[in-house]
């Protein structure tokens, strides 16, 4: 409709009177003017108010100037936690003070209600289920483990916490980690007692390892192969539902193993760039510390409404989800999955709030978060840069409607600085109400991690939901959080203040030639009472994980900010370095090509007998089309009308698209314009080469447009994801992955250079 209105003023002033579309375009704003500065204060109903956070200005303080150590400027206050020392006492403190609370809640299908358990009734599922599962165990053995394996459920989290309380040791299992990973980790933890959710991953299991399982037990009891499953291994393994797992323990109930602090609780498998996964061990300790850490980072009253409520959909077989359902307060990371998904459960169950699982999977998202209504929102850079590239997209062009979007965005900004949220106005009616409905409208806090948002997406964000929004680091061996940013803080691009109760030095990288006095970055070093205390059987890897003193060695490159808060540069084993002796962070490259409408993938790759980068892009096909229309005449060929769109026209395919020499130049054209604008260094960017102008090439611009050459870029139709093991859990790109795959394109890249 904006656009629309755009075009009408622009026909206006060329057709009429001069003083004709001046009076309009008065006229135009001062209705923008009036609604969003008079009739927006009748509208209060739609404001929250942020209390900001002291000493933005010094989100750290250096307490070793010898070993340039820093820790929190606050002081840690975790009186909650006296008394908490094991993930039995948590589980037990968050049934007595809430038991008649909804805790989780899940669908049977997308038109029923959902089921909402209490959490008394959710702690007498974890005694139930622990009481079962312990008696398929020999007790004179050392260790008890048990496999989590399948989507986010309430089964799955309280068969952890089942776990936690009878002194077994939690495994969780991920799709992403490949056959001999899985493989790996059976062998290496004994594992013969797992829980999955599906038919399909139990017989994937069996496949694999059938010989040294014994108990299997599945979720979804209406599974439709179910039956013939029980048929075929009966004799060979026990098979049983959750519902019949309840009803053992039930009959035959069993005290809590009140489990010692110092006892492993969870043992959870990072997937890793090369070789085999390390299993980084959790104990009681230093899950209770992580849970604790997250305690005094944010007040959740400061958020909107006192019973927040949030949708599970990262997977569980991962940290971070796991803690934002467990502690009161939340935090994120840079965080690698694993603890996210801890950090997110943690958040809620301490403080009595709603947690509810997906319906089926993550492709009907939406349908869920619209029917919930979720007022913590927990993301990954991936989507939320979706959300910024699909919105530009829908602007479409137009200087009126551009002109208008950036007005929205910066006067929220401007009222947030000063702690006022609100979501009214009528360019917020315009341009951000459709997608905050599609998120049900109720979003008071996003958390996200995994990698530092682009500056303009992390401002579109915060204006369109009209609240906080927090990005942070950690890592899975430091127990989840390290640093988050600060409420009301306006600058972007790096992980925030130093958590308390958390201690980060920096120290030189010598295989980088990196010196922190000289450089002023090097490598992110971690201590605090949540980090592991290493890797499982892995004593190797395990004294590599520490340091002299004992800090944790992250692998990642950071720097200090003039306010004290951390940037993560990148990876250090992501970083390289080209022939002119130039260091590369792919990731950042990567996060500023992103923000490109028609980028949906995209990959940066170099190496050091090289002076340039090289990528390989998955175009956007819609937008492809919509932008070059002009230019995919020719690629469209009579087809059947099968392949024709709705309107009869011939249809262009994203391999055709790829093919193209012409539409892989515009793409890099457009990619090259982005990163000079973001002040890419030269080196930075994929190699190009200037050379004629258009000339006969379909353009309404050749007279005035030159055309990068291709010599660099690869354009690929199939797009990355966690099916094809080329995107993470976190939809992060999976370097090692999508290296292999393309690495005869990347070769041929360069030896046309």
């Amino acid at each position: 409709m904006l656009e629309q209105l755009g075009s009408h003023l622009y026909h206006c002033v060329l057709n009429h009177s001069a003083a004709f579309g001046f009076l309009f375009i008065i006229a135009l704003l001062t209705v923008i003017y009036f609604y969003n500065n008079v009739w927006q204060l009748v509208e209060n109903g739609n404001v929250r108010y942020v209390k900001p956070v002291d000493n933005l200005c010094c989100q750290s303080k250096v307490i070793d100037s010898k070993n340039h150590i820093r820790a929190s400027t606050w002081k840690l206050n975790d009186t909650l936690f006296r008394d908490i020392k094991t993930v039995r006492d948590l589980t037990e403190y968050v049934v007595k003070k809430h038991s008649s609370n909804p805790c989780f809640g899940m669908r049977p299908n997308f038109e029923s209600s959902p089921t909402w358990n209490t959490y008394e009734q959710m702690g007498k599922t974890v005694e139930a289920v622990g009481s079962a599962i312990s008696q398929w165990f020999d007790s004179t053995q050392g260790e008890h483990f048990v496999g989590l394996y399948g989507r986010n459920s309430a089964e799955w989290f309280s068969t952890e916490l089942a776990c936690g309380s009878y002194g077994m040791i939690a495994v969780p299992l991920y799709d992403t980690l490949g056959q001999e990973a899985l493989v790996h980790i059976l062998k290496q933890t004994g594992l013969h007692i797992v829980l999955c959710d599906t038919v399909a991953r139990i017989r994937q299991l069996l496949t694999l390892i059938q010989d040294q399982l014994t108990h299997i037990i599945i979720v979804n009891k209406n599974d439709p192969d179910w039956e013939s499953l029980k048929e075929s291994t009966k004799g060979s393994v026990e098979l049983v539902t959750f519902d019949q797992l309840v009803t053992i323990g039930q009959k035959n109930p069993l005290p809590a193993n009140n489990p010692k602090v110092d006892d492993t609780f969870l043992v959870c498998y990072t997937s890793g760039s090369t070789g085999l996964p390390k299993g980084v061990v959790h104990t009681h300790r230093t899950f209770v510390q992580a849970v604790s850490l997250a305690q005094p980072v944010v007040d959740m009253e400061n958020y909107g409404p006192t019973k927040h409520r949030h949708v599970s959909y990262l997977p569980l077989s991962h940290i971070m989800e796991q803690m934002v359902i467990v502690s009161s307060n939340p935090h994120y990371r840079l965080l690698p999955h694993s603890f996210r998904v801890y950090f997110v459960i943690s958040v809620m169950l301490v403080n009595g709030y709603q947690v509810a699982f997906l319906t089926t999977d993550i492709s009907r998202l939406l349908t869920d978060l619209s029917y919930y209504r979720p007022t913590i929102f927990v993301a990954v850079p991936r989507i939320l840069s979706r959300m910024y590239t699909d919105t530009i997209r829908g602007i479409g062009g137009a200087a009126w409607t551009t002109w208008l979007f950036n007005f929205a965005i910066q006067k929220r900004l401007n009222e947030q600085k000063r702690g006022i949220f609100r979501q009214n106005g009528l360019l917020d009616y315009f341009f951000f109400r459709k997608m905050r409905e599609q998120l049900g409208c109720c979003i008071s806090l996003i958390i996200c991690g995994s990698a530092p948002l682009q500056a303009e997406v992390l401002e579109f964000i915060k204006a369109a939901f009209s609240c906080v929004v927090m990005e942070g680091y950690g890592s899975t061996e430091c127990g989840g959080l390290v640093t988050a940013t600060l409420p009301l803080d306006p600058n972007s691009g790096h992980a925030g203040a130093i958590v308390m109760g958390v201690k980060v030095k920096l120290v030189d990288v010598p295989s980088m030639n990196l010196v922190v006095e000289r450089d002023g970055m090097g490598e992110v070093c971690v201590m605090s009472n949540a980090c592991t205390p290493g890797y499982y059987k892995d004593e190797v890897n395990t004294n590599q994980l520490f340091d002299n003193s004992g800090f944790t060695l992250t692998g990642d490159v950071g720097r200090w900010t003039e306010t004290g808060s951390l940037k993560i540069v990148d990876r250090s084993k992501h970083i390289f370095k080209l022939s002119q002796g130039e260091y590369i962070a792919p990731e950042k490259v990567e996060q500023v090509y992103a923000t490109s409408p028609l980028v949906t993938n995209v990959y940066v790759d170099g190496n050091s007998t090289s002076s340039y980068t090289v990528a390989v892009v998955v175009p956007d096909l819609k937008e492809v089309c919509r932008r070059f229309a002009t230019h995919l005449v020719s690629l469209c060929t009579p087809t059947p009308s099968s392949d024709q769109s709705a309107d009869g026209k011939n249809t262009v395919t994203l391999s055709q698209v790829c093919e193209s020499p012409l539409i892989v130049k515009l793409i890099l054209k457009e990619l090259t314009e982005i990163g000079k604008a973001k002040d890419l260094k030269s080196f930075e960017q994929a190699k190009t080469n200037v050379r004629e102008q258009l000339g006969s090439l379909p353009s309404e611009n050749a007279s005035s447009c030159h055309l990068h050459n291709v010599k660099a870029i690869h354009l690929c139709s199939e797009p990355f994801s966690i099916a094809n093991g080329m995107l993470t859990p976190t939809m992060k790109v999976s370097r090692p992955t999508v290296r292999r795959h393309f690495s005869e394109a990347i070769a041929k890249l360069y030896e046309q250079n």
